[in-house]
């Protein structure tokens, strides 16, 4: 039986890690504002915190409902919220996944009605990423966290 060389096994694992991960979304780190970021950007954030923590499936569509006060303002104003559901095709229904908020200068990740905080590498990697380019730490918006009706843990 033939042994592999240790460069080749590493080469091969992270060939197969890469095309398992291709399908994941991402993030582009390198285009945030220091005025915050975008609702698009937003969006991504949230499509990778949907995906690890697989709260959807794959052949799902996702749908982000992006939700306004009634002045036409945002719930929270350090926060962009998304209403979040999917349509599943097999079933033909369309299941709430949760009412999300994302800091706008910090990228804080928050599901508000269970108030789960959501942290992982990843995440935390582009937290780092935008809190560098904005200037402002999670630490700095414990006062609009309060709106968000969450206690602090």
């Amino acid at each position: 039986m033939r042994q592999w060389s240790g460069t080749f096994a590493a080469v091969i694992a992270l060939a197969i890690s890469v095309a398992c991960y291709a399908g994941a979304p991402g993030v582009d780190t390198g285009s945030f504002d220091p005025a915050g970021l975008t609702e698009a950007q937003a969006k991504e954030l949230l499509n990778l915190v949907l995906h690890h923590e697989r709260l959807v499936a794959s052949g799902v569509t996702v749908d982000f409902e992006r939700l306004l006060g009634d002045d036409g303002h945002d719930l929270h104003p350090a926060y962009f919220t998304f209403g979040v559901s999917t349509d599943d095709p097999r079933s033909a229904a369309t299941s709430v996944v949760g009412l999300i908020a994302i800091g706008r200068m910090t990228g804080d990740v928050w599901e508000l009605n269970l108030c789960r905080r959501y942290s992982f590498p990843e995440l935390r990697r582009i937290q780092k990423a935008i809190t560098q380019r904005t200037r402002k730490t999670i630490a700095a918006e414990k006062e609009q966290r309060r709106g968000l009706g969450c206690p602090e843990r």
